[in-house]
């Protein structure tokens, strides 16, 4: 079974975005921000990590960068709903930095599971 690691603030997306993906038959850890991602990264492997982009603590971008850095072939699907830049300004910055997909809130269900099988290579 496939792992994803889900990395956003807003408790309501998390769990939204955890459903759908156990439905599609995936095992799912879930993280509040960035900081505790480098940990679980060393406690866990994973096969993709969806990750806000603004976030407290430690935003997406740095996460980015992290996961990046230390596991340059896993998969990244940026998502943002924005903040004090439009989503797309955020999002463009990601691909920047090599995310696989990216995605602006409220994300279209279908096209975001059709990433994440195109990440998971199925």
């Amino acid at each position: 079974m496939k792992t994803i690691l889900i990395v956003d603030d807003d408790e309501i997306m998390r769990t939204m975005l955890q459903d759908m993906l156990a439905i599609e038959g995936y095992a799912v850890d879930c993280a509040p921000d960035g900081a505790v991602v480098q940990h679980m990264l060393k406690n866990q492997s994973y096969d993709l990590i969806v990750t806000d982009i603004v976030m407290p603590e430690k935003e997406g971008i740095e996460t980015i960068i992290h996961i990046r850095k230390a596991h340059p072939d896993l998969p990244v699907i940026a998502i943002s709903g924005g903040g004090r830049m439009a989503p797309g300004d955020y999002l463009e910055v990601a691909q920047g930095l090599g995310v696989n997909f990216t995605f602006a809130k409220p994300l279209d269900r279908k096209e975001f599971v059709a990433a994440v099988k195109s990440c998971l290579g199925e």
